[in-house]
């Protein structure tokens, strides 16, 4: 069942959740920002040991892994290059939630790209998340699995499926929920080999709806969808969405640094 907490509760939760960073052998290395803190404990349904749990397989992963590039190497890329098939959209699903659309047609295989487009994703994250709606209800990611490229096929080794899955499990954000929709049968071989590895309560989250638009008119209302995912909306700008991204990249690169700072020994 859904928290439903004051914000005097919100505070206490919080409060609790900083006396209990500072026990911890990882975690009081650093100084956490309070929006930050918030939306683990969000994600967590303000369980403190699950939110303490999250925070410290999503930090081990942001401190250990080579996937990531630097915040200012990320901005950089952003700010170079048209990155069109990973973008947030200016609309929300019934509930709330921001949606992050991922167009697989245009993903770039090869090593670079796997790292480029994770990084980005965590960009757009973090600039959706700056809405308050979006922090208390969560992301939604529309998967449009059309043209699937072959060399994504690449992607799936079991260390970058093990990744995927912390990254997804730990992030700090009320929930992910997850739509795919149009056909290909290479996804679905893919969805045979990844399914058995995620988490039921990850597979709980995971929609398919392929063709089946009134399905995902349940979860996405069809006015703000464009023809192509039979809506009555304006067709997708991907560039301009992109744009969107690009104009508070400074900001998003900011609140990343914000994030978590390690504390000085001196």
């Amino acid at each position: 069942m859904e928290a439903m907490l004051s914000d005097e509760d919100i505070q206490n939760h919080l409060l609790k959740l900083q006396k209990s960073l500072k026990g911890h052998d990882l975690l009081k290395k650093f100084e956490f920002d309070e929006r930050y803190l918030l939306r683990f404990l969000l994600g967590a349904n303000f369980q403190i040991p699950l939110a303490l749990k999250r925070m410290q397989e999503f930090h081990l992963l942001l401190l250990n892994h080579d996937i990531w590039l630097s915040l200012e190497e990320t901005a950089d890329i952003i700010r170079s290059f048209n990155l069109i098939h990973l973008i947030g959209l200016p609309i929300r699903d019934r509930i709330g939630r921001r949606i992050i659309l991922a167009t697989l047609a245009n993903f770039d295989g090869s090593a670079s790209g796997q790292q480029i487009t994770i990084n980005l994703f965590r960009f757009w994250c973090e600039q959706l998340l700056c809405d308050d709606w979006a922090l208390s209800k969560g992301l939604c990611i529309l998967i449009d699995v059309k043209e699937f490229p072959w060399a994504l096929f690449k992607w799936l080794t079991p260390s970058n499926i093990k990744m995927g899955i912390t990254l997804l499990e730990n992030y700090p954000v009320k929930e992910f929920m997850i739509h795919f929709v149009n056909k290909s049968y290479l996804v679905q071989a893919a969805l045979k080999l990844i399914w058995p590895f995620l988490p039921r309560q990850m597979q709980e989250k995971m929609k398919f709806h392929f063709q089946n638009w009134s399905s995902l008119h349940e979860y996405v209302d069809p006015y703000y969808l464009p023809k192509e995912y039979a809506g009555s909306g304006a067709n997708i700008d991907l560039k301009s969405c992109s744009e969107m991204l690009l104009r508070e990249v400074d900001v998003v690169t900011e609140i990343l640094q914000n994030n978590f700072v390690p504390i000085s020994n001196t």
